[in-house]
């Protein structure tokens, strides 16, 4: 291969199975031999113009042919998934979400960034990955395998942002005390209910006991948070989001991260108040919504985000009058059913 062309066309092989031939932009080691850019890692061109994802590979601003010019990067975290935000082009995204995988993280997505701006940092484009267990600081720990310095917030931003997750979680825990209290009233009011319905009266008694506890302790916290000066807002679509969800939606409880699904990668929500809207208002399961295999009691329907049909809703029956509901994408959906099935 002779020169240093902008792209090559190279026969892409994972061991010893073709996948596709593509044409990648070129780049140079540091040891001097060409390599090939395939979703955000250089790998060497081998004989007969091909390249192996199964061997060795370099994020590309390591190479000797890229100018390594350390960027800010944003961060959303979460319990159990993460994001990280980037500031540049589509490859400076998949360079990222490159790295992150060469340091054992598992990259869910990565796309267009559509929410505010975290921490002032305005952001292009998000890699969306399965947060580590154990990080306790994970701005410090993609700091050391970016190679670049987090955007991070300054305390009165997470103070407003605590003070916000506070309040809607009271809000949703007196809704679930409300609902678990009219349950337990129609069941003591039936007459001859039997055993069955002792067992869930008692279950309920268990249930609003550590609800109530859960509510004194954020109610507490939420009490510790008003006593310090008060900080900007948050950010017009989280904003707008969280406000609609704990005022027009009480019943609908969300589950792991649809929260940051909805705000950073929803082009336009416009079909989320629709589809949540109609579980609102129902007793049972809306017309068009299909059952899913492998999840007892769980159903779903297509959701647009604003940009094509890849959105859905997954959502069950949950106590008296709610509904707990997961907002994800086609491309998860494996793992989003795999998940909802252990709930």
């Amino acid at each position: 291969m002779t020169g240093q062309p902008h792209e090559v066309e190279v026969t892409i092989y994972d061991d010893v199975a073709t996948l596709v031939t593509r044409k990648c932009r070129l780049v140079r080691l540091r040891d001097g031999r060409d390599a090939a850019v395939w979703r955000g890692l250089a790998f060497p061109v081998l004989f007969g113009d091909r390249i192996d994802v199964a061997g060795e590979a370099w994020p590309v601003p390591e190479t000797a042919s890229f100018a390594n010019v350390p960027k800010p990067f944003g961060v959303i975290d979460g319990p159990s998934e993460a994001y990280v935000l980037i500031a540049g082009g589509f490859i400076d995204a998949e360079t990222a979400a490159g790295k992150l995988r060469l340091a054992g993280f598992e990259v869910l997505r990565t796309g267009r960034y559509l929410g505010d701006a975290v921490d002032h940092f305005d952001a292009d484009w998000f890699v969306r990955f399965v947060r580590p267990v154990g990080a306790t600081d994970l701005a410090q720990s993609l700091e050391q395998i970016l190679g670049q310095r987090a955007a991070r917030p300054s305390p009165p931003a997470a103070e407003d942002t605590r003070a916000r997750l506070l309040a809607a979680e009271l809000v949703a825990s007196r809704n679930r005390e409300e609902a678990m209290r009219t349950e337990l009233a129609g069941l003591r009011t039936e007459a001859g209910a039997g055993a069955a319905a002792a067992d869930r009266i008692a279950e309920l008694q268990a249930a609003l006991a550590a609800e109530q506890d859960r509510r004194e302790a954020a109610e507490n916290a939420a009490a510790a948070v008003e006593r310090e000066p008060p900080s900007p807002p948050s950010g017009r679509i989280a904003d707008e989001v969280r406000d609609v969800l704990t005022y027009l939606l009480p019943n609908i409880i969300m589950l792991r991260d649809s929260f940051k699904v909805i705000t950073v990668e929803f082009a336009k929500r416009g079909m989320v108040w629709r589809a949540l809207g109609e579980l609102a208002g129902a007793k049972a399961i809306p017309r068009d919504w299909k059952k899913i295999r492998g999840a007892d009691g769980w159903w779903e329907r297509h959701l647009s985000d604003g940009r094509d049909d890849s959105g859905r809703i997954y959502a069950r029956r949950s106590m008296a009058s709610s509904w707990e509901v997961l907002i994800s994408h086609k491309t998860e959906q494996v793992r989003d059913v795999a998940w909802l099935g252990r709930q």
